[in-house]
């Protein structure tokens, strides 16, 4: 194989629906100067035969034991070759210039990391989405892109950005295993605070497909304690920038709030007495002490446009109710 130019980490778990559109798109792009290390994570369907099926020297399987999303893509990114690295889910799928231009553009402008516009699939209707306002002839720092980041409420998915790999191999970066929600953003922050240049491209090319699998996807107490245990290590990252430390206290308050109203609708409600009442407690002293109410407010709803419908007012209602009660 030629010197490797892009790594494509691909990892897989149950995904036989969509596995073979999702290499076929990796495999047949225009930049053929590629490795894609797919990770099949304890797949109990026909995922693993359908990677098996696939014959091209640039695809590398590992077969390996469910240990969640974090651990596949941590063994996969201690084996790239490439100079710059991408994750890709598998159960979505990308245009077929989309690796050729990212690289160019790394290339030209010698960037650490190159941004994209994205595509939201769902329902047989492609919405284009937009990450990272900047113009094409703008190069940013790190710090910069990540004030951003957190005073916009921007997208910390990893599959839209092209990483130099230099920046997690030198700064001993890898993702959280023990971080089930979020674990994208905290892998992303670490890098973008290593990173000197961030360049976009206002294109889209990747396609993230939303279907009934992953729509479903249940929220519980353990992706609550992950977004505080994110929200911990970033503040600890900053505890020396007063104000990105600022903004990142308001960013955790409207993310758990988004958390309890989804994990509000799924639990029994003597469990919610006796269980999420703390959680509850914790989150409005956070709010009091900061005094961030209507920042706040307006903020969650930037990151949960669709959640704010009558119902989350009505589960409004109910928070207010039940810490009166206590």
């Amino acid at each position: 194989m030629d010197e490797v130019k892009i790594s494509i980490i691909i990892p897989v778990y149950n995904s036989e629906q969509f596995l073979e559109k999702c290499l076929n798109s990796v495999l047949n792009q225009t930049l053929k100067e590629i490795e894609v290390i797919v990770v099949n994570d304890g797949s109990t369907d026909s995922s693993y035969k359908i990677m098996k099926k696939i014959i091209d020297n640039r695809l590398i399987l590992i077969n390996k034991k469910n240990e969640g999303v974090s651990s596949a893509r941590n063994q996969a990114l201690k084996l790239v070759k490439g100079k710059y690295v991408l994750c890709i889910d598998s159960d979505d799928w990308i245009d077929s210039r989309y690796l050729e231009d990212v690289y160019l553009k790394a290339e030209e402008e010698n960037l650490d990391v190159v941004v994209t516009n994205y595509y939201y699939d769902k329902q047989n209707k492609s919405h284009y989405m937009t990450d990272l306002e900047i113009s094409e002839k703008e190069i940013i720092s790190g710090e910069e892109y990540i004030k951003i980041f957190f005073e916009k409420s921007l997208k910390g998915f990893n599959w839209n950005k092209l990483i130099k790999s230099s920046l997690f191999i030198n700064n001993k970066i890898y993702y959280s295993k023990e971080i089930k929600m979020m674990e994208d953003t905290l892998f992303l922050i670490k890098i973008l605070k290593n990173s000197k240049k961030i360049g976009k491209l206002n294109k889209g090319y990747y396609h993230y497909l939303q279907h009934e699998t992953n729509a479903t996807r249940k929220i519980n107490f353990k992706h609550l304690k992950s977004v505080e245990n994110v929200f911990k290590e970033l503040r600890l990252e900053f505890e020396d920038q007063i104000e990105l430390s600022q903004i990142i206290k308001e960013k955790e308050v409207s993310s758990l709030l988004g958390v309890f109203f989804n994990i509000r609708k799924e639990i029994k409600i003597d469990y919610f007495y006796k269980y999420y009442i703390p959680k509850i407690k914790k989150i409005k002293s956070k709010i009091k002490e900061e005094s961030l109410k209507k920042k706040i407010m307006i903020k969650s709803i930037q990151i949960f446009p669709y959640k704010f419908t009558i119902n989350i007012w009505r589960q409004i209602y109910c928070l207010k109710n039940i810490l009166k009660r206590q």
